[in-house]
């Protein structure tokens, strides 16, 4: 059958494109990831193999999920109200 994703599982030309997780290196920026929802798919997306930059204010909480994957994903604190840490948060994922 076919999912979401265009995998189609009866066709052994697909198996390996199966088996690889579908995020693996992709790159992701995730805003408000230091807690709630965006903490929650920060989780999702590196457990599912993907490059993650974490944005928010609270560095600590960043920096603990940082740790837990050291080569996927990099900490950005920034505060996005503040127009000047907008512009240096797009530097440091650029």
């Amino acid at each position: 059958g076919n999912d979401d994703y265009g995998r189609y599982e009866d066709d052994d030309r697909k198996k390996e494109r199966i088996e690889k997780p579908y995020f693996l290196d992709k790159r992701i920026l995730i805003t408000g990831s230091s807690s709630g929802i965006g903490r929650c798919l920060a989780f999702w997306y590196l457990n599912n193999g993907a490059r993650v930059a974490l944005v928010g204010r609270d560095k600590d909480a960043l920096t603990d999920i940082g740790k837990e994957f050291p080569a996927q994903a990099i900490v950005i604190h920034c505060d996005l109200a503040e127009d000047k840490q907008q512009y240096e948060m797009a530097g440091g994922v650029i």
